[in-house]
């Protein structure tokens, strides 16, 4: 019995491990927009492909958004009107793709349920 508690402790601790892990690489999501040509951009996880790791934040203005480690410089992407109609990459006007977050508090309330009902048997 102590052996399953043990595990699941383990368990329960790498998954919170990989979620605080997750999110603390990818930084900020900088919305996709439409740029001063009408032009779409498609949005983009900091730090991006060409950006130095600590570039976490999403900075620039409606029109450029960039990749920066700057808290101060961060822009308000609520403020930006030029990204209503710009979909996330894999998703649609139908279909919204659930958060990391969400499937891991998921997965862990299900293997603690599973556990819990097996203890109980």
């Amino acid at each position: 019995m102590r052996t399953v508690s043990y595990a699941f402790g383990v368990l329960v601790g790498l998954i919170l491990q990989l979620a605080v892990t997750h999110q603390r690489t990818n930084g900020e999501y900088c919305h996709g927009w439409k740029n001063a040509q009408s032009t779409l951009r498609e949005g983009f996880h900091c730090p991006d492909l060409h950006d130095q790791r600590e570039a976490v934040i999403c900075c620039g203005t409606c029109e450029l958004r960039y990749c920066c480690p700057l808290t101060k410089a961060r822009l308000d992407q609520g403020n930006c009107y030029n990204h209503e109609h710009v979909l996330h990459p894999g998703t649609s006007n139908d279909e919204k793709t659930p958060s990391t977050n969400a499937c891991l508090m998921r997965g862990t309330f299900l293997v603690f349920y599973f556990l819990t009902c097996k203890k109980n048997l």
